[in-house]
């Protein structure tokens, strides 16, 4: 049963004989007793086409003759198709007849159905219209899932280019560092002129940093993404973050011989953030600045209030970006310029992580450009926070000074990484011994008597859980403070190293100054700063 009409229909009758007309509407208005109709008549297929589209409420439904004076239906049809090769309204045609190949034409054409004059009956007459009213509706809405489903197949198709562009770059970015990684460790075994070796060793920790910095960015993005990444939110002074990011893109933008120049505020501005992350965020942007800047070229980091708001910006004067890219420049795996004979390269993941990253600190980043070779601004936008009652202790600086002379044991099975380590802690003064396994770790431990244990999970047979278990069970050993060192950086992992006894969860690769730090924080013996949870970014 047809639903109680919601307003008066709108018929246009094109038809060149008043009979005809004439007909038409007494067959509506005697098969619908509860519609009311609106009519209009043309005479010509020109006249008819007027009357449809000169107003801007197209009609419910047109009643077309085949035969007309200056046109045929297929033509008035023709003029009748929209932008979607639909009419822009339901047209029934009538026919002379019953031929078939008539009514496959003007179904082809765009009508919605076509009937002989002869026999009309006003209850089918009354459906026939009905029924074309419904049809177009449909035919429209599966035109708009057909629509809808193209854009999805050529978003899926960008998807699959951009990820095969992504994979193709990760592998090249990877190789760049590891070459001169290798062929550095090749002459290291050659060479006998021991003057030439600190060169060499900056030249690999600068591929090495490089090659961490990869990987941290696409583990950052896969954290972001299943929501693994908490944030330690602190009261920061912007000038401390500001300084800091500047420091860490130096040898980036010396290496390029560009120019940094850094605008501190006037006034003191708070925010209430995650500093490493905030710097992580600032040092992608400069990165992404230097990276697409000509060597010699200016880079401005300024920061300043507006508003509510802490706006810090990265200005260059480089690549610039197109106007069609401004929208893109967000998305993962998107870089704008793949033929920068000076590119630093990169995996197009940088600008992605800012955004959302910056997202979860509640706030925005903008990005503006002139256009091509104009250079380019990305502005972080964050709420300002008041400032606190006590005094604030800068949270990324660091005592230079190296911790106090410990006993401390590092229990890795990967040799090689258990003897680096214990060189550099030996290095700095420590006394160090190495063990390879949970076992050797505590027969060592009972005779060393370690104040601090760097002690790996995945060790064979007793994993680091149940050694960290073991020591804390032995009245030699429970006193030591035992660090997780560990590939496995995700909040169950962290949870789950603290169940087993650990004091600390240290992500590898971890620096140096990293592990300093943490040594500092452990003054004297014991666990009596709690669970400290460093992950290395």
């Amino acid at each position: 049963m047809t639903a109680p009409p919601t307003h008066d229909w709108r018929i246009v009758i094109i038809d060149d004989s008043p009979d005809d007309r004439s007909e038409i509407r007494r067959l509506l208005l005697r098969g619908s007793i509860d519609r009311r109709y609106i009519f209009s008549d043309a005479q010509t297929g020109a006249a008819g086409v007027d009357a449809v589209l000169a107003s801007p409420e197209k009609p419910d439904c047109v009643v077309l003759d085949f035969n007309l004076p200056d046109m045929d239906a297929l033509d008035v049809l023709k003029t009748l198709a929209g932008a979607d090769g639909l009419p822009v309204c339901p047209v029934v045609v009538l026919t002379g007849g019953t031929g078939a190949e008539i009514g496959r034409l003007v179904l082809r054409a765009g009508a919605q159905d076509y009937i002989a004059k002869d026999g009309l009956t006003p209850l089918a007459f009354t459906r026939i219209v009905e029924n074309a009213v419904e049809r177009l509706a449909m035919a429209r809405e599966l035109f708009g899932r057909n629509a809808a489903l193209t854009l999805s197949e050529k978003a899926l198709s960008e998807a699959d280019r951009r990820k095969n562009d992504f994979i193709a770059t990760l592998a090249h970015e990877l190789r760049n560092p590891l070459a001169p990684i290798a062929s550095g460790l090749h002459v290291v075994r050659l060479t006998t002129d021991l003057a030439k070796l600190p060169g060499l060793v900056n030249i690999m920790e600068r591929q090495l940093s490089q090659i961490t910095r990869l990987i941290d960015d696409l583990l950052d993005i896969s954290r972001i993404t299943s929501g693994k990444v908490l944030l330690r939110l602190q009261r920061i002074l912007v000038d401390v973050v500001i300084e800091e990011a500047a420091e860490a893109a130096t040898p980036l933008v010396q290496s390029a011989q560009q120019t940094l120049n850094v605008i501190l505020p006037q006034q003191p501005l708070w925010l209430e953030a995650d500093p490493a992350r905030l710097v992580q965020m600032i040092g992608n942007l400069l990165s992404n600045s230097a990276k697409y800047s000509e060597n010699g070229s200016n880079i401005t980091l300024s920061a300043r209030a507006e508003g509510a708001e802490v706006v810090i910006e990265v200005t260059d004067t480089g690549l610039g970006i197109p106007e069609h890219m401004l929208g893109q420049v967000f998305d993962m795996f998107t870089q704008i310029n793949h033929t920068l004979d000076r590119s630093q390269g990169g995996l197009g993941i940088g600008l992605a992580l800012v955004k959302q990253l910056v997202e979860m600190h509640g706030g925005r980043i903008v990005a503006a450009s002139p256009g091509s070779g104009l250079g380019s601004t990305f502005s972080l936008r964050l709420p300002m926070s008041v400032a606190p009652q006590n005094t604030f202790i800068d949270p990324l600086s660091s005592d230079p000074l190296l911790s106090p002379s410990r006993r401390i044991l590092v229990v890795d099975d990967n040799v090689d990484a258990a003897t680096m380590l214990a060189m550099m802690l030996g290095l700095s003064g420590h006394m160090v011994r190495a063990a390879y396994s949970g076992e050797e770790a505590l027969a060592v431990g009972v005779e060393f008597l370690p104040e601090i244990v760097f002690l790996d999970i995945g060790l064979p047979g007793m994993n680091g859980y149940e050694t960290a278990r073991q020591f804390r069970a032995s009245p030699l050993l429970k006193a030591a403070v035992l660090i997780a060192l560990t590939g496995w950086g995700g909040k169950a992992d962290r949870c789950r190293s603290t169940e087993a006894g650990f004091d600390a969860h240290l992500t590898k690769p971890v620096e140096f100054a990293t592990i300093d730090a943490l040594l500092r924080r452990f003054k004297d013996t014991g666990s009596d700063c709690g669970n400290v949870t460093l992950v290395v970014s």
